[in-house]
């Protein structure tokens, strides 16, 4: 009998800076389409989809929100439903002081759901959504100490949330880009 021995990992590997450093939204009804890692891969680099993979409808408006250091999360756990894994996917974070047209922009934007690309402060980018299947706010509003929004899109996928070959890349030709939510404290 042999058998073969496959290690994976292990605590040489990079050290990873955690958090959510941007987010980019656009509305899952103005996506056209959406490729996957499969059908346009990028070489060397597996479950990454490439920049030129999304497409959306001309004037489709993606906003980005910019947080400030170690304020957004990033999550992902695996469930299984009637023999299929799903992903439930979370960005959560909480703002003190949201001004009032952020506040007026999610109340505007709570029924949509989205597609979803942002940066982590270790570097990599990720995308989540898919035509159909976008992520979903959910929102929250305390007086206590601080005046504070607690903001979290959900969603849930039958695949892992995938990298992406670029963050600066997103915008397709002509399309608006929305900076009005610039969140950091710089």
């Amino acid at each position: 009998m042999s058998i073969l021995e496959q290690q994976l990992g292990g605590w040489q590997q990079q050290p990873s800076v955690g958090h959510v450093a941007r987010l980019k939204l656009v509305s899952i009804d103005d996506v056209l389409s959406v490729t996957t890692p499969d059908e346009l891969p990028v070489a060397g680099r597996p479950l990454t989809v490439a920049s030129l993979g999304l497409s959306v409808v001309d004037g489709a408006v993606m906003t980005e929100l910019v947080f400030p250091p170690r304020t957004c999360t990033f999550t992902e756990s695996t469930s299984r439903q009637a023999g299929q894994v799903l992903y439930t996917i979370a960005l959560s974070t909480s703002l003190v002081a949201p001004d009032e047209t952020l506040l007026t922009w999610l109340n505007e934007h709570l029924e949509r759901r989205f597609l979803a690309i942002w940066l982590g402060h270790n570097g990599k980018v990720y995308q989540a959504g898919e035509i159909g299947n976008g992520l979903w706010m959910i929102t929250g509003r305390g007086l206590t100490e601080q005046d504070s929004l607690s903001l979290t899109l959900q969603g849930l996928a039958t695949h892992p949330v995938w990298y992406r070959d670029s963050y600066t890349e997103t915008l397709p030709p002509d399309a608006e880009f929305d900076l009005s939510f610039d969140l950091s404290f710089s």
